[in-house]
């Protein structure tokens, strides 16, 4: 007869990769924010007309 003692290894992981998964999309939400990083020039800014 085989007797499941705990659940809690089982239930850690999940919880560490569910904060993985999070941490993750929230880093991609992170790249589409605008404002950062190089201003785009115009046309007329990038050709000196």
């Amino acid at each position: 007869m085989w007797v499941v003692h705990s659940f809690k290894p089982g239930d850690r992981q999940r919880k560490r990769l569910d904060k993985r998964i999070e941490k993750a999309t929230d880093a991609m939400a992170e790249l589409n924010v605008t404002g950062r990083g190089r201003k785009r020039l115009s046309a007329d800014e990038t050709y000196g007309c």
